[in-house]
This record gives C-alpha cells, sequence and structure tokens, in this order.
C-alpha cells in the first residue's frame, strides 16, 4: 500500500510557478562602416567585327565512332581522329604522332577501300 500512498501524493502535488523569462536575442550588429565608392575611369572598346557578325551555322562535328565517307584518317586506339587527303599525309602524320607517344595504336584508315593500314 505503500506505493499506492506515493502515487497519490506525487499525483497531488502541484507544480511549482516560476517567473516568465525573457525571450532569447541576438546582440544587435554593428553598423556596417561607410566608405566611399571607388569610381573607375569608363573604358570605351571598340566593337570587333567579329562581335558584330553572326557566324554560319555548320555541320555537326563529324563522330568518332562513324567512319568517314572519304579521305584517310588516323585511328587512334580504335577512334577516328584528322583526315587528310592524301595517303602520304597521312602516313606522314601518323609515323610522327607515332615517334611522340610509341605506344598508342596508331593506323591510317583508307574510306574508298574501307581498310586499315598500319604504321
Amino acid at each position: 500500500m505503500k506505493s499506492s500512498s506515493k502515487a497519490a501524493s506525487s499525483a497531488t502535488e502541484m507544480p511549482v510557478a516560476t517567473a516568465p523569462r525573457k525571450a532569447l536575442t541576438l546582440p544587435p550588429k554593428p553598423a556596417p562602416a561607410v566608405t566611399a565608392p571607388i569610381i573607375h575611369a569608363p573604358t570605351v572598346v571598340p566593337a570587333t567585327p567579329a562581335a558584330t557578325t553572326t557566324k554560319p551555322v555548320s555541320s555537326p562535328a563529324p563522330r568518332a565512332d562513324v567512319p568517314p565517307a572519304s579521305g584517310f584518317t588516323l585511328l587512334v586506339d580504335g577512334h577516328f581522329k584528322n583526315q587528310f587527303e592524301t595517303l602520304a599525309q597521312a602516313k606522314q602524320a601518323a609515323t610522327e604522332l607515332k615517334s611522340r607517344f610509341p605506344i598508342l595504336r596508331i593506323a591510317v584508315y583508307d574510306a574508298a577501300n574501307k581498310e586499315r593500314l598500319p604504321v
């Protein structure tokens, strides 16, 4: 029965009334320092012809995974890169690139015969 008397006495206790607290606020910000604005002399840039003319819309860039229809193209690690008109130009570019980067797999693609020529 002791436990019931404790429960009854705690239920009858009234909460202690406290004085209302002041609301919490942030301290006021200091006033910003006023400085004179820096005024730069205006600079006039003459209009260039390239800025005033519009460029014609060109066809999109050729895709690297689609073989070209004509000419000779460098194949670098299986990707089509630069395109050349003659086989001599393509081979010269391929040998120069191979001498600079010997680890690359470089070939010349002949679009007319649809074959790859090793370098």
